[in-house]
């Protein structure tokens, strides 16, 4: 008797398992199904063009700086704000890590402002916290803005988890490797600055280079995007001649 309802309380717990094995599966389920519903459609196409129009924008501004979003602190303050690539001698350029995570910082924390302008008047937003990341290729920028949404319509909701957007440039990572490869020319050079090598550096770049000199140390660069005058990348590289 003791033997059988042993067996009872295994077979019920047995049951209780299944039961809320199948219940998880079929929430899941239900969750990824709705994940990405047909009435979402518009407003991932929005958020989507609010990431492109960020991305541009993003892409002007860091380019202005060097790199950067924020600026380090021991930053040119002369009569542009920007970067030093190299500083009493030493080459503390950016990495393109550091250049994606700045670009990231741009869209994540700007991106919000045109999300915020939509005109649609049939659906309820509950847009979550945003997080972006940002990789930099040699011919194109990809985009990933984690930023869960709920979509109510009606009695239905719906749920966005991200959003992804690629675009063909090359220009950020043009202006990259033709600024890392200014630094190391300096970095090469004795006791002056070599002007020609520059300028060969840039030529089959599709950009050019233009030099202020601040004082007999300091140097400021300007590469211009040949294509699309609105783009262009400063920067500041500070000498040590022996």
């Amino acid at each position: 008797m003791k033997k059988r309802g042993q067996i009872t309380i295994f077979v019920i717990i047995a049951l209780i398992i299944v039961s809320l094995a199948g219940l998880f599966f079929y929430l899941s389920g239900g969750l990824e199904q709705s994940v990405f519903p047909p009435e979402t459609d518009n407003v991932k196409l929005f958020v989507q063009s609010c990431i492109e129009e960020t991305l541009e924008e993003g892409i002007v501004f860091v380019s202005s700086r060097g790199g950067y979003f924020n600026l380090p602190d021991n930053y040119f303050d002369g009569f542009l704000a920007t970067s030093y690539w190299m500083y009493d001698g030493r080459d503390i350029s950016p990495s393109m890590e550091i250049v994606e995570l700045e670009l990231s910082k741009y869209i994540e924390n700007q991106v919000g402002y045109c999300i915020e302008s939509n005109e649609f008047t049939d659906k309820d937003f509950d847009f979550q916290d945003k997080k972006v990341e940002t990789v930099i290729k040699a011919d194109k920028i990809l985009v990933n803005l984690k930023m869960p949404t709920f979509v109510t319509l009606g009695d239905s909701v719906s749920l966005i988890k991200n959003y992804k957007y690629e675009e063909n440039n090359d220009v950020l990572f043009r202006f990259f490797s033709v600024s890392k490869n200014i630094i190391k020319n300096i970095g090469d050079s004795d006791n002056s600055l070599n002007i020609m090598p520059i300028f060969n550096i840039t030529d089959s770049q599709k950009t050019d280079v233009f030099i202020d000199t601040y004082n007999e140390d300091t140097y400021i660069f300007n590469l211009k995007d040949r294509l699309n005058e609105r783009y262009s990348f400063s920067f500041v590289a500070e000498v040590k001649w022996m």
